[in-house]
């Protein structure tokens, strides 16, 4: 319990560093004073490029969490294993700072794009090694890893392309930092189940799509995220048709993700024409046939088979009049739904069959969220409105303990836990998108 507590009051001090942090880097006293301390602090390379000694310089941060790590990963391999995750979590801590200040102070370089994603597998690929028993799935982690960062990024230099970090690879980064700090509270902490298997499982398959979308032209970013989510609903479907419902909850959760992603990048990145259409066909499989293909298969009554298609005609619907309507209204903004969003929808619905199997209280949910979809009711779209207004490193920390709560709900096989997790995360959507509805005065 000790172990526990210090590792989570250690998280919420730095966190609130970082809120601090973000707060001061938003003044301009502060950002010039960063910017000139570290143009004035320096010399003049070979190659003619000034190249800053301020401690400030984001660089330099890199270079400083780096060592940092590696004094952390020596004491507690000495047996100081509290000091040494200290030193550990403020690298961590670091590895956001010197981010922080590359943006707000317009610090950001093409070699800290480079030198970044490499020190961060210079921080938490040791204790990794160190720590891992089975070494199978380490191997796979490090093969992906030393190929994105000495093979692909080889390439993207040739290319003449960037080099930074895609959302994949900031998500894999954010969990294989974790994994450290994790296992030092699963060895010392024996009730606490140990799921550091399934995180490095997670953290190998986003290293594999780091790599992966680093060599594909940016306006495919959205299509393929889109075919993911889309396999996702295949995977979901042929779960259900076996009758492992929990299974196919979890990949059309898994398809969410990747629908957040598409979004965003469609908005960074453009996309192709054929994109919406494509959005669409992976949302209906995933949010859609799944969720009403759950309630089909739960049993034989009639009314549960006329419930399914009920929901699936309101969510094809939803999705028809999202590209043909909504999107050609006057109020229309890209952080808005006009009814209530198909993922959201779908985790209500699914999450319902995981936690019963009676008629009635399905029957109920699943009507009030078919009339939810097809209405007309304002809802904040998660990634473009509600998360930015939300700060990041509460979103970052949120993310993180979910995904860890979940990962335990499976490893004890708990369907009626995942079940309520599907709901209450529904819910608790649908109530912040109430609250940032009214305070964007929509």
């Amino acid at each position: 319990m000790e172990e526990l507590t210090f590792v989570l009051l250690s998280l919420i001090v730095l966190s609130g560093g970082l809120v601090f942090l973000n707060f001061l880097l938003k003044k301009n006293e502060i950002q010039e004073f960063i910017k000139k301390d570290c143009n004035y602090r320096g010399f003049t390379a070979k190659d003619g490029s000034f190249v800053s000694l301020s401690p400030f310089h984001p660089n330099n941060i890199c270079y400083i969490r780096a060592g940092l790590a590696w004094i952390g990963i020596i004491f507690y391999y000495f047996g100081f294993q509290y000091v040494g995750i200290e030193f550990y979590l403020t690298s961590v801590y670091l590895d956001a700072v010197d981010g922080m200040v590359a943006r707000a102070c317009k610090l950001v370089t093409e070699k800290g794009e480079k030198i970044d994603p490499l020190y961060d597998k210079a921080t938490y690929l040791p204790p990794i090694i160190f720590l891992f028993s089975d070494l199978t799935i380490v191997y796979f982690f490090l093969f992906f890893e030393t190929i994105g960062q000495f093979v692909f990024r080889k390439i993207l230099d040739y290319q003449k392309r960037s080099g930074a970090a895609n959302n994949f690879g900031k998500i894999k980064a954010l969990f294989a930092f974790s994994i450290f700090p994790y296992m030092f509270v699963v060895q010392n902490c024996e009730y606490i189940p140990d799921i550091s298997q399934q995180l490095m499982i997670i953290c190998t398959f986003l290293s594999l799509c780091s790599a992966v979308f680093k060599l594909i032209p940016n306006k495919f970013y959205a299509d393929i995220l889109s075919i993911l989510n889309l396999l996702c609903g295949v995977a979901g479907i042929v779960f259900i048709s076996n009758g492992k419902f929990v299974s196919a909850a979890l990949f059309v959760l898994l398809g969410q993700v990747f629908d957040v992603f598409d979004g965003r990048a469609a908005v960074k990145h453009g996309g192709t024409k054929a994109g919406p259409w494509l959005d669409d066909i992976a949302d209906l499989a995933s949010f859609g046939f799944c969720p009403a293909f759950m309630i089909w298969e739960i049993g034989d009554n009639v009314w549960l088979k006329i419930i399914a298609i009920i929901f699936l005609f309101s969510i094809i619907f939803r999705l028809v009049r999202f590209v043909t309507i909504d999107k050609e209204r006057k109020d229309y903004r890209d952080y808005i739904f006009f009814g209530l969003p198909s993922p959201a929808g779908a985790a209500v619905v699914m999450g319902t069959c995981l936690i019963s199997k009676a008629l009635i209280i399905i029957g109920v949910v699943t009507i009030l969220t078919s009339l939810l979809s097809i209405g007309s009711y304002k809802f904040i779209h998660l990634g473009r409105g509600i998360a930015k207004q939300l700060p990041r490193p509460a979103m970052i920390i949120g993310s993180a303990a979910l995904l860890i709560l979940l990962a335990y709900l499976r490893r004890i096989d708990s369907q009626l836990g995942i079940g309520y997790f599907f709901v209450f995360g529904a819910l608790s959507y649908i109530v912040l998108s109430e609250v940032y509805r009214k305070r964007l005065s929509i």
